[in-house]
């Protein structure tokens, strides 16, 4: 997905639904380019907007059924870049938090 302006600079974003329900979809996005809120606006552009993002989305949509806000649902699970003097790719791995996990049970919406 591409979100065009005419000074912006290419942005290459992948996504794949990995469950979804009424309200509320788990993807797992892969990023080619590196842009500032890259993530955050390619989702906004096809309406949906990362929950509990007060930047590019409605403050309204981050509140829960329960009654809480939602804080921001973004996780960088597996970080993989390109030494700069070894030119080895060096991976980065990091478990999703509780607070990611509980929100992810109380929207029923699960790894696969």
């Amino acid at each position: 997905m591409k979100v065009v302006e005419d000074l912006g600079k290419d942005a290459l974003t992948y996504y794949e639904r990995i469950d979804r329900n009424k309200n509320y979809h788990l993807l797992k996005v892969n990023i080619k380019t590196g842009r500032t809120h890259q993530i955050r606006v390619h989702l906004e552009s096809i309406g949906v907007p990362v929950l509990g993002d007060n930047k590019y989305s409605d403050r309204d949509s981050n509140k829960l059924k329960n009654g809480k806000i939602a804080k921001m649902c973004l996780h960088s699970y597996n970080l993989e870049i390109e030494h700069p003097t070894t030119n080895k790719i060096m991976t980065f791995i990091a478990p999703l938090s509780d607070r990611m996990l509980d929100t992810m049970d109380y929207l029923n919406l699960n790894l696969k």
